[in-house]
């Protein structure tokens, strides 16, 4: 999968670290950023059938201040075993910090 997360407003928060299984095959942006492009290749073939309950990337955030600030998922590509595409929905959400 090819993944990019993004803060709209910087000053709110940013990505300061990414955790992601043993794929056998990744690259993270630089971080800490306000947006993170993640790219992992499942080699081992740890994701097996419907991935609805598997974690595949967990982020640390630091929250900067007080706000609120949309959280963008951009889908680059996701893909089955066979290179069969997946379109799963994405629901961007708010992250509001007090």
């Amino acid at each position: 999968f090819a993944i990019q997360v993004s803060f709209a407003d910087p000053d709110i928060a940013r990505v300061t670290d990414v955790t992601l299984p043993e794929f056998g095959l990744s690259m993270i942006g630089d971080l800490p950023a306000a947006s993170v492009d993640i790219t992992a290749v499942d080699l081992p073939e740890l994701i097996q059938g419907a991935f609805a309950e598997d974690t595949i990337v967990t982020l640390e955030v630091e929250l900067r201040k007080a706000g609120q600030t949309e959280i963008i998922l951009q889908l680059r590509i996701l893909d089955d075993d066979n290179g069969d595409a997946i379109r799963p929905e994405i629901i961007n959400g708010n992250l509001i910090v007090n």
